[in-house]
């Protein structure tokens, strides 16, 4: 442990200082970096109002620079230095919130930033609180990695034994595979977009991920002329298949008796569904369709498949094409259909204008429609999840054109809450914030990074806090945020940070479940 003293001649002028809340001494403690990895910043058990920082390293970094402020724009700096380890104590700081930030001290290296804040209380006792929330999750660590615009990340376990990974496609199509902890990337797929990989939406395709027994994962990818299959570890090519067809999609499963799972491609040039090993990228058989797919097809558990075509038609069919039943409505639908496991059976739901259509699987027939504001229908996804913890997923979480987070209870067949202030088109996503043993809803927000919904109620539980140096006015909307639960009470949130340099990642650890927006 390192102390820097003051001389003599100098004390008077550093007890001023110390009144006038700035520091008057720095304790540096080095930590041997290998020691720290993979650990979080920690509430230090003593109450010497001595907060404890540490960070995850970066590979072939070891000096960091830590900046601590009072201050989320990092004007009123309390301390800039340099630290030779993963690991920072901040002495003697007088009472009040503040906020840190850490990157690499060699301008060379890249400069990923890890961020977090924390309160020191009089008591003496540190807590850390995102800005405006009481006893929701605190933000302890986070990362920005420069990956470009990527709208729609997803989690995904890329290597046996590890924590969740994140895989994103940018708008340049580039497939980014993240190490979850630090944001660094695993490996990245350049590829120019093509006719086989640019879906009619504009978007690129959305890699698939396949888990094998005894054998790396899986991430099939797009590239300029074709399909790759990657390694989820390294990105080391596995099959490349050619196509010079437009992919509006993927499904991975198994319905047929061969051995290995299936990828089925949703051809919305030639309007078929073209079936692939999805261990060899070898072509098994086709699916003429009748019009064009929208989307991807979906899995049902009669081991079937629901696939969406234009003119507001879905179709269900057998592994070997075969017209199981067919739907045409009336009105235009909004998003992709989605399947719900209830007490009842599993139900086909469908957002068209007219609101929220909910059928019985087995034979298509209507059970109700869920209404909304003659202006307003869903947009974006049909997203179905468990948020009573009754073990069946009967809630089902749209957002509306007007930017309204809507949850309908599918076995009452009504409205359950609604809250407003996200984007139109954005997708939710679910994970227990909260501690209470029940899933919230987390989405983009308007004029923020993330906000948390309680899944209960609709309450408002979080709000992250807003990024330094954060413009508005220029902001790129993440339409979705993928999250990521290591059942220790850290949940790792990644989206698309507003400022467009690429994806932003907060650490959070759980809060109590009194948890409340302060007015």
């Amino acid at each position: 442990m390192i102390f820097v003293f003051a001389p003599r001649s100098s004390l008077n002028l550093l007890l001023l200082k110390l009144s006038r809340a700035s520091i008057t001494l720095v304790v540096l403690l080095f930590a041997c970096a290998s020691g720290l990895l993979g650990q979080s910043p920690l509430i230090p058990k003593s109450t010497d109002a001595s907060p404890r920082i540490r960070w995850m390293g970066q590979a072939g970094v070891k000096r960091y620079r830590i900046q601590i402020a009072r201050d989320q724009t990092f004007h009123d700096v309390m301390f800039d230095g340099v630290v030779n380890g993963l690991e920072y104590v901040a002495a003697d700081l007088p009472e009040g919130r503040y906020y840190w930030r850490v990157t690499s001290a060699d301008p060379s290296t890249r400069q990923s930033v890890t961020t977090g804040q924390f309160e020191i209380k009089p008591s003496g006792f540190i807590e850390r609180t995102p800005t405006g929330v009481e006893d929701g999750p605190i933000v302890v660590s986070g990362w920005l990695a420069a990956t470009g615009e990527i709208s729609q990340p997803f989690s995904a376990q890329l290597r046996p034994g590890r924590i969740m990974d994140f895989l994103g496609t940018n708008s340049a199509g580039t497939v980014y595979a993240l190490d979850g902890a630090t944001g660094i990337a695993l490996w990245t797929a350049s590829y120019k977009l093509g006719r086989a990989n640019t879906a009619n939406s504009g978007g690129p395709f959305v890699p698939l991920v396949l888990k094998r027994v005894n054998k790396p994962t899986l991430v099939i990818v797009g590239y300029e002329r074709g399909l790759r299959a990657l390694e989820g570890a390294s990105g080391r090519e596995v099959w490349k298949t050619e196509f010079s067809e437009n992919f509006a999609g993927g499904l991975i499963a198994d319905l047929n008796d061969r051995a290995g799972s299936e990828l089925y491609l949703s051809d919305s040039t030639r309007h078929r569904l073209l079936v692939l090993n999805a261990e060899t990228g070898q072509m098994e058989s086709e699916i003429k369709l009748g019009k064009k797919p929208i989307g991807a097809p979906i899995f049902t558990n009669t081991q079937s498949l629901l696939i969406q075509l234009e003119g507001n038609t879905i179709e269900m069919r057998k592994s070997n094409g075969g017209i199981v039943r067919s739907l045409k409505l009336a009105s235009e639908i909004t998003c992709s259909p989605a399947l719900a496991d209830t007490a009842r059976g599993q139900l086909l739901l469908v957002a068209t204008r007219d609101g929220l259509n909910t059928f019985d699987l087995s034979s298509f027939q209507l059970l109700g429609r869920s209404m909304l504001d003659a202006t307003d229908y869903p947009t974006g996804a049909l997203s179905v999840a468990d948020l009573d913890g009754n073990g069946r997923s009967e809630t089902v979480v749209v957002v509306t054109r007007l930017g309204k987070v809507v949850a309908f209870d599918l076995t009452q067949g009504r409205m359950k809450w609604f809250a407003d202030g996200v984007p139109p088109g954005s997708t939710p996503s679910f994970v227990d914030l909260n501690g209470d043993r029940s899933l919230d809803v987390v989405l983009p927000a308007k004029d923020n990074f993330a906000i948390g919904i309680s899944g209960l109620d609709g309450t408002r539980i979080w709000e992250s806090p807003s990024p330094p140096g954060n413009n508005r006015s220029t902001r790129t909307q993440a339409l979705r945020l993928a999250t990521a639960d290591y059942g220790d009470r850290r949940i790792m949130l990644v989206g698309n940070d507003p400022s467009g340099i690429g994806l932003r990642a907060l650490e959070l650890s759980k809060g109590s479940p009194a948890a409340a927006i302060k007015q």
